[in-house]
């Protein structure tokens, strides 16, 4: 059953159209084709209608709380193969090969036909202060109350070799299976090799077709910062594969095949370990201040083969999944100029290059080799512990990729092929990040590398010296076990047909208000529903959550099922607040897709996170008089207590009229900035960025502060010391 969405599409679009803009003026070649953000859970990602994202599309992030931070990859690419193809002209091409990505467009080789977004419910809404809030802009195209996916994205493609391609994109809001998107793809030998609807060959029969997809890891973007910027572009990313059957595995009960990668070690960089990439100095891509030892690189990623046709056939039948398929799993210079600079479908002598390392045969033959690339770096698989000549860049300084290719199929007319795989990320909890990483730099002062490191990791309050008392490195490599399990999930959720346990819904409304007393939070729940309870979690400084705890959210207050708001009075003035709310369900009683039972499933986070600030605010001001500028003077190397604990450049005009215009000049009389405000409070802050957005320098500046009701005005000194 499907309803359409009008009113939501209309007011959100409003709301979103500069974040639109902004991403479409990114990449300008990329402009013509529509990409969608997904966004249920904790594994979020840009996806193209082309088929895939260019290489400076930044992609999948995971933990989504922290954006761009945690932007694990760079770019995917499918490439489409058919040998002994004859075009229009007549010309018989050995393998004609139509791209998308990693760094072509796709341009006279593709063709898109839009991508739609559904849901199963209608799309919640989060306000601030009565404005819309979100991470990235997602919109909900139309409502499908019976999908078995929370969300889903659906596209169509033609290539120019006579295949169209159907993707459908799933997402689950059950926090034990968020962390992975599920991609089900149809080939079909239509014969229509153009963008119209007309099939110029419906009768042809398509000989030796690949279906080859690749991806950029980068793991993150964050640890760049620490260890340089060729890390968010997979400099340092070690991969490796598993499948039933090959030599050394790291688990020899793996019924999988799936690829997967990690941040390994950085030859270069002599100043910690930097395995799992502790911050322990002010890096570009992390705050300034989160240098309390926190691992920012500690994520596993990866694609998992969930299910692969191993022949051609009808629209109408099923087959079963092929262990053979993929035929290739291989991995390759991210650098290489053959594969992958200027990929063209019309230069016969790249098309055989392609081919080759499509096919495995570039690979002596070997379309699944061994040693994979984290086995030639480590050949001992000690991952934790390298050798201290090892060096994931091998020959090339831009790192490496990964692909996989399914075929050779014969696709008759009208047949298809059916590929399924799940691509997602897991590895310790932020809290375990946070834990591990400090406890890293206890012993990294004290000289020691490899010291032992105690963590409760199931919080039973006892710590299991066999499984929880391990060096950083061996905590961090715990992460691959994770992202397996994320896999045997995906996998099971797809062969129960998506049955998996459906959490509670979230709020159809949260609203979270600055008020003077309080930070007021109301929340509507949709028609019908009744939790067990409501929880409400909070954090400061920044949606992120608070460098100096940890990055953790705390569970400020349980409501009942019956409530729907709650006055938050135990908030400082003046700094920044963010909340989401949670429904708790029933303890869970099904373990379809391994679902864990015995514990109360709840509704995903991500559907009511805030992501602008919420402040506690005075009263406006009872005359210009009492108007100050704190702190004055503002130092930045002042201690914390003396400065504003959510953000380090940040001035307070305190006790100022509830509507006033605040201009700040330089002491020679320039005006750099003008804050308007009109919220009725008596607060309003300035982040010291000029409105050129320049920070400002040390000196001497004026605050002339208007009552707009009255007109008049008080001039206020203030000092400002870098």
């Amino acid at each position: 059953m499907k309803l359409a969405i009008s009113h939501r599409s209309t007011r959100i679009a409003w709301a979103m159209l500069p974040g639109i803009l902004l991403l479409l003026s990114c990449h300008r070649a990329e402009a013509q084709y529509i990409k969608r953000w997904l966004d249920v859970g904790s594994y979020q990602h840009w996806y193209s209608e082309a088929g895939a994202n260019s290489e400076d599309q930044l992609g999948s992030q995971w933990p989504a709380i922290f954006g761009d931070k945690a932007t694990l990859h760079h770019s995917d690419a499918i490439w489409v193969s058919v040998d002994n193809w004859t075009d229009e002209q007549g010309k018989t091409w050995p393998h004609k090969i139509a791209h998308k990505g990693p760094r072509v467009m796709g341009f006279g080789e593709l063709w898109a036909h839009g991508m739609t977004m559904s849901s199963r419910f209608e799309d919640p809404e989060v306000y601030v202060d009565n404005q819309l809030t979100f991470g990235q802009p997602a919109t909900v195209d139309e409502v499908v109350v019976d999908m078995k996916a929370d969300r889903m994205l659906e596209h169509t493609v033609n290539f120019l070799n006579g295949i169209t391609m159907t993707r459908r994109i799933l997402a689950f809001s059950n926090e034990y299976h968020d962390n992975y998107h599920v991609l089900e793809y149809t080939f079909q030998n239509t014969g229509n090799i153009d963008g119209d609807e007309e099939a110029e060959f419906p009768d042809r029969t398509l000989e030796g077709v690949y279906f080859f997809f690749s991806k950029r890891w980068g793991t993150s973007r964050e640890a760049s910062g620490m260890l340089g910027n060729g890390a968010k572009w997979g400099r340092e990313n070690m991969f490796d594969a598993v499948w039933p059957g090959k030599p050394n595995m790291p688990d020899p009960n793996i019924d999988f095949r799936a690829q997967y990668g990690w941040l390994g070690d950085d030859p270069d960089f002599n100043l910690w370990d930097d395995i799992g990439a502790p911050a322990l100095r002010n890096g570009s891509n992390s705050d300034r201040a989160d240098t309390l030892g926190r691992l920012v690189g500690w994520q596993f990623h990866g694609t998992v083969v969930v299910h692969a046709d191993g022949a051609a056939h009808a629209p109408d039948v099923s087959l079963e999944d092929d262990p053979a398929q993929p035929r290739t799993m291989v991995w390759y210079s991210s650098d290489d100029d053959v594969l992958d600079y200027g990929q063209t479908a019309f230069n016969e002598q790249q098309q055989q290059a392609e081919w080759e390392l499509i096919s495995g045969k570039l690979f002596e033959g070997n379309p699944r080799p061994v040693p994979t690339h984290a086995e030639v770096i480590v050949p001992n698989r000690d991952y934790a512990h390298p050798p201290a000549e090892s060096n994931p860049q091998l020959d090339t300084p831009g790192g490496h990729k990964q692909g996989m290719g399914f075929g050779p199929y014969t696709m008759e007319p009208g047949q298809v092929v059916r590929i399924v795989i799940a691509r997602g990320a897991s590895g310790l909890s932020i809290d375990a990040a946070v834990q591990i990483g400090q406890a890293y730099k206890r012993l990294w002062r004290a000289g020691n590398d490899y010291g032992d490191i105690e963590y409760d990791a199931n919080g039973d309050g006892v710590i299991d010296p066999q499984k929880e008392v391990m060096d950083k490195n061996e905590w961090v490599m715990t992460g691959r076990d994770s992202l397996f399990q994320t896999f045997r999930r995906a996998i099971a959720n797809y062969k129960s047909g998506y049955e998996i346990p459906k959490p509670p819904l979230p709020p159809r409304r949260f609203q979270v208000h600055s008020g003077v007393d309080a930070i007021t939070l109301e929340w509507e729940p949709y028609p019908g529903e009744m939790p067990q309870a409501w929880e409400i979690w909070r954090t400061q400084n920044t949606h992120e959550g608070a460098i100096e705890n940890g990055r953790r959210y705390e569970l400020v207050y349980t409501a009942g099922p019956n409530e729907t708001s709650y006055e938050d009075t135990e908030v400082s003035r003046g700094v920044s607040y963010y909340y989401y709310i949670q429904a708790v369900g029933e303890i869970n009683t099904d373990p379809t897709g391994l679902t864990p039972t015995g514990v109360p499933l709840k509704s995903n986070r991500y559907y009511m996170q805030t992501y602008d600030p919420a402040i506690l605010k005075r009263e406006p001001g009872s005359g210009l008089e009492a108007a100050r500028v704190v702190p004055n003077p503002y130092n930045l190397t002042s201690a914390e207590n003396v400065r504003w604990p959510d953000q380090q450049d940040k001035i307070g005009f305190l006790n100022i009229p509830g509507d006033a215009t605040i201009q700040i000049y330089t002491e020679r009389g320039q005006l750099i900035e003008t804050i308007r405000h009109t919220d009725g409070s008596g607060d309003a802050y300035w982040d010291l960025t000029t409105s050129a957005n320049q920070l400002v320098v040390s000196g001497l500046y004026l605050a002339v502060i208007k009552d707009n009701q009255s007109g008049d005005h008080v001039v206020r000194k203030f000092v400002i010391i870098r």
